[in-house]
């Protein structure tokens, strides 16, 4: 089924590096963009190869500890390998046997407000604890770029003064998720459907909706950063490798954005 989604896209995986089987790895994976779809098809479905790429790495996605609360959601997540984002439960995976990882998307909930056609607007200057994870676990970071992950809905930004931007922020504190103003297809949105039911568009729902538009998703995967293990790291170690895994995803932008992000408006840009 996955596969199936996948192709639907279409999305793919690029690998730019190995990973040695015997090492532990952090995944941070930019933008989060509406659903974080890139990283549930590459990552916590397999849909993609990730595990024929990368024999030997045992990768868990993380996501919030509140999904694990809810009945059913929460068996559907272990289902698919995920794991709760706490820090005590990522630092016993990465602290595990060889080849334990885990898939983070930094970005969250804020990073997924910022989300628009053709945008890289990342929330990575306010988020220092995976580096925090990285160095006290000494597991490698690794800087993943989801190319085309803010093209799969369209999106509406309110005013920052606005009351649906208020209401929007109520309940992302309250809640811990936020709820973007966006919209996809309709269930029988492609071009030809579209056009073969066009006299029972708002019985067929072949206009707007709530599945992702069909754009290609390729997901980059950048060399590993090495990161010595460092028990309680104070504060200004913690920036100086936050500084480095900067300008990591930078490079990786650089010589990848050409090639696989070619619908991008914008540069990336870290604006949080």
């Amino acid at each position: 089924m996955w596969r199936a989604f996948a192709a639907y896209f279409p999305a793919r995986l690029v690998k730019t590096a190995d990973l040695d089987p015997a090492g532990h790895y952090l995944l941070v994976a930019h933008p989060h963009g509406i659903l974080a779809l890139s990283s549930w098809l590459s990552f916590a479905t397999d849909a993609t190869g990730f595990s024929a790429a990368f024999p030997g790495v045992d990768l868990r996605v993380a996501t919030l500890e509140s999904n694990f609360r809810v009945p059913l959601l929460r068996e559907y997540c272990l289902l698919h390998g995920l794991c709760g984002a706490g820090r005590a439960e990522l630092n016993t995976i990465l602290s595990g046997k060889p080849g334990q990882s885990v898939l983070l998307v930094v970005g969250g909930a804020a990073e997924a407000l910022l989300a628009s056609p053709g945008s890289y607007d990342l929330v990575l200057n306010a988020r220092k604890g995976f580096v925090r994870l990285a160095m006290k676990s000494g597991a490698s970071l690794v800087p993943v770029i989801a190319y085309g992950e803010t093209d799969t809905f369209h999106t509406y930004i309110p005013a920052p003064s606005s009351r649906a931007a208020a209401v929007i922020r109520s309940i992302k504190r309250t809640c811990g998720f936020s709820t973007p103003l966006c919209w996809g297809t309709g269930l029988f949105g492609g071009e030809f459907l579209a056009a073969a039911v066009q006299p029972y568009r708002t019985l067929t729902l072949a206009g707007w909706g709530f599945l992702p538009l069909s754009t290609p998703l390729t997901t980059v995967i950048g060399p590993p950063l090495a990161v010595e293990q460092v028990p309680q790291p104070s504060d200004a170690q913690v920036d100086a490798v936050h500084a480095q895994y900067v300008r990591s995803l930078k490079q990786l932008w650089a010589d990848t954005a050409d090639k696989y992000g070619k619908g991008h408006r914008r540069e990336l840009a870290i604006v949080l």
